[in-house]
C-alpha cells in the first residue's frame, strides 16, 4: 500500500508537469508551472522508493512514472545552467544593475539602503514603492542622485535611481493594460541602451491573469520597435516556464540574464528551504 500511494505521488507530480505546457487554456494550469523543480524532486524521490523498497506488483510502474517525471522535467531546468555566449548586441560596458520588489508592507528601510550601498550599483530599479519608500530611498541619492517616479504611486508604483542620467524618463501603458511601466533611455561610455521596467499583477484570479498577459504581450512589439539594445527589468509574476513568457522571449528576441547560471529560485522567502522556493522572471 505505501508503494502504491507513491506510485499516485508520482502520476500526479508527472501529470503536473504536463499540464503547463497547456497553461494558457486556464489560470490554474498555467500556475503549474512553477513547480518543475518540486516535480523533479517527487520523481527522484519517487524512484529511489521504487528501486529500494518495491514490491514486484508496483515496481515496474512506479519506476517508468517516475523516470518520466524526471525526464519531463530534466528537460526543462538543465538548458538554464548551460553557459551562454555573449550577445553581439550586449553592452560595450558593464552596466552594473540592482533590482529589488520592496513589498509594499516592508517597512525594512535600512536594509535596502545598507544592500545598494554594499552592490553600488550603476541603476537601481525599485517597485511596490509608496510615500515612505520614496522618503526613505532620499538617502542613497549620494550614490545615485538621477531619478524617476510614476506620478501618484499609492503602493504598486515603480521608481528609478541612477548614477547615470536618464534620458526622456516616462510612463509607459503597454499591452491594452492600465498597469504603468517606466521606460527611459541610459548612456555608459559609448553605448545608449533603452531601459524598460514593469510588475504585471500576480495571476492569482482570471481578470489579473488576462491583465498580466496582456502586458507581457505588449513588451515585444515595444522592444522591436527600439533601435538601441533594450533591458527589462522587473518582477513579471510569471514562471520560467509559462508559455506566456516562453512567448514574451520568442517575439521579443530578448534572452533571460539567468541563462547560464541556473534557474535562482527566489520565492518565497517565507518558504524558508530554498529547495521548496521557486524562480520568478525578473530580467531580460
Amino acid at each position: 500500500m505505501a508503494l502504491y500511494s507513491r506510485l499516485v505521488t508520482g502520476c500526479i507530480a508527472t501529470l503536473l508537469s504536463l499540464t503547463g505546457y497547456v497553461g494558457a487554456l486556464h489560470w490554474y494550469l498555467d500556475l503549474t508551472t512553477h513547480f518543475k523543480r518540486q516535480y523533479l524532486l517527487v520523481g527522484v524521490f519517487t524512484l529511489a522508493a521504487g528501486w529500494l523498497w518495491g514490491d514486484r506488483r508496483w515496481r515496474h510502474g512506479l519506476l517508468s512514472v517516475s523516470l518520466l517525471c524526471i525526464a519531463l522535467n530534466l528537460v526543462e531546468i538543465v538548458p538554464w545552467y548551460v553557459p551562454q555566449p555573449a550577445s553581439a548586441s550586449s553592452p560595450a560596458v558593464p552596466l552594473r544593475l540592482l533590482h529589488s520588489n520592496m513589498l509594499v508592507r516592508n517597512r525594512h528601510y535600512d536594509s535596502v539602503i545598507a544592500l545598494v550601498r554594499d552592490v553600488k550599483p550603476d541603476i537601481a530599479i525599485f517597485q511596490e514603492v509608496n510615500a515612505g519608500w520614496l522618503t526613505a530611498l532620499e538617502a542613497i541619492r549620494d550614490q545615485l542622485p538621477y531619478s524617476y517616479a510614476e506620478p501618484n504611486a499609492v503602493g504598486f508604483g515603480n521608481v528609478i535611481y541612477s548614477a547615470l542620467p536618464l534620458e526622456q524618463p516616462s510612463v509607459k501603458f503597454l499591452g491594452q493594460t492600465k498597469v504603468s511601466s517606466i521606460v527611459t533611455r541610459v548612456k555608459k561610455g559609448e553605448k545608449t541602451v533603452t531601459l524598460l521596467t514593469t510588475h504585471p499583477p500576480p495571476p492569482i484570479r482570471p481578470a489579473l491573469f488576462q491583465s498580466r498577459n496582456q502586458l507581457l504581450a505588449g513588451i515585444a512589439p515595444y522592444v522591436r520597435s527600439q533601435t538601441s539594445p533594450v533591458i527589462l527589468v522587473g518582477d513579471f509574476n510569471v514562471s520560467l516556464w509559462s508559455p506566456y513568457y516562453k512567448r514574451l522571449e520568442a517575439d521579443s528576441g530578448l534572452r533571460n540574464s539567468r541563462a547560464g547560471f541556473g534557474i535562482l529560485p527566489s520565492w518565497s522567502p517565507r518558504l524558508g528551504y530554498r529547495g521548496w522556493r521557486f524562480p520568478l522572471t525578473t530580467a531580460c
